[in-house]
C-alpha cells in the first residue's frame, strides 16, 4: 500500500487480513502510506527500490490496494528481471476497467451490475424519500474476479504480500 490510509484503503487492508486468517496463510503488509500528494505509481516504484528484490520475498503474490500503484510495481518488478504471472502474481483492488488493458492484464475485481442499485435509489427518489430500508451506502455483497495474465501458478512458497 502506498495510498493514504483513508476509509476505503483501511477496508481493503482489513479484508486482506481477514482473508489471510480465513485461509490460514501468512502475508506481510508493505505500507508506505501517509503521503496524500504525488503519484501513487511513482511512490510504489520508488518504494520498491528500498525493499529487498522481489525474488527474495518468499512470496507467491502481491495484492495491491490500487491499480495505479501496480503500474509502479510492474516497472520495478520488470527491472528486477522477473516475469509477472510466472515468477510472481500481481492483483489489485479498484479500477477494474483498467485491469483488462494493462500489459500483462491485471487480475482484479469486475464492475458489478449497477442496475439493481440504481433502481433502488431511483425508487426511493420517486417515492419522495420515504420508506428507505437498509444502509444508505449500497454495494454488492460479493465481488466477481477478473483473472488477468498477471496471475499464474503459485511458486512453492507459503507467503502472500
Amino acid at each position: 500500500n502506498v495510498e493514504a490510509r483513508f476509509k476505503q484503503i483501511e477496508h481493503y487492508i482489513d479484508c486482506w487480513r481477514n482473508a489471510l486468517d480465513h485461509f490460514g496463510i501468512c502475508g506481510t503488509l508493505r505500507d508506505v502510506s501517509g503521503e496524500t500528494d504525488g503519484d501513487s505509481a511513482m511512490r510504489a516504484y520508488c518504494g520498491m527500490q528500498n525493499l529487498p528484490p522481489v525474488h527474495n520475498w518468499n512470496a507467491a503474490a502481491i495484492l495491491s490496494t490500487s491499480v495505479r500503484c501496480v503500474q509502479g510495481l510492474y516497472r520495478a518488478i520488470y527491472e528486477q528481471g522477473l516475469v509477472i504471472g510466472k515468477d510472481i502474481s500481481v492483483c489489485a483492488l479498484g479500477s477494474p476497467e483498467v485491469c483488462r488493458i494493462m500489459i500483462p492484464s491485471l487480475t482484479g475485481e469486475k464492475n458489478p451490475d449497477r442496475e439493481p442499485f440504481l433502481a433502488k435509489g431511483l425508487d426511493w427518489i420517486l417515492s419522495g424519500g420515504r420508506n428507505w430500508s437498509g444502509p444508505i451506502h449500497l454495494r454488492p455483497e460479493e465481488a466477481e474476479l477478473f483473472k488477468g495474465e498477471s496471475t499464474g501458478p503459485a511458486p512453492a512458497v507459503n507467503k502472500i504480500l
